[in-house]
Parts: C-alpha cells; structure tokens; sequence
C-alpha cells in the first residue's frame, strides 16, 4: 500500500537571474535538513545565493571529486 506521505515533497527551489535564458523559472528543490529559513528568534533569513559554476569537462555529471581549487575564488 502506498503512504500518503512520501517524504520526498517538494518544498523549495531554485532559480538561475543572471545571465538571462539560461533557465526560465523557478526549478523545484527538496527542502534541506542543513539550511532552515527562519534563525532562533523566527525572523526570516535572506535568500541563499551563489555562484552557478559548472563541472569541469570530462566530469560533467560531479560524480568525481572535483580537483584540488577548483572553487578558489568563487562565492559558495
């Protein structure tokens, strides 16, 4: 018998604004266990932004670790 509740919900997202036409829209997200959108006293934290920054070739899917400074420098 299937759960009504499956866990998996999605209940965020994410959105690419610059540079324009690369995605359209907002993508769906899983909620993250790691980042919650209120602090200790309930107020509502900014939005989480970075750097979009993709795999090097050869690793396109992320699946290897990425080489040693391959972030240096960027905004995380």
């Amino acid at each position: 018998m299937a759960a009504s509740n499956d866990g998996y919900g999605v209940f965020d997202g994410w959105q690419v604004t610059a540079p324009d036409g690369v995605v359209d829209g907002v993508r769906p997200g899983l909620r993250s266990q790691a980042y919650s959108d209120t602090d200790d006293a309930g107020a509502t934290k900014p939005d989480v932004t970075g750097d979009l920054v993709y795999a090097p070739a050869g690793n396109e899917s992320a699946c290897a670790p990425l080489p040693a400074g391959y972030a240096a420098g960027r905004s995380c």
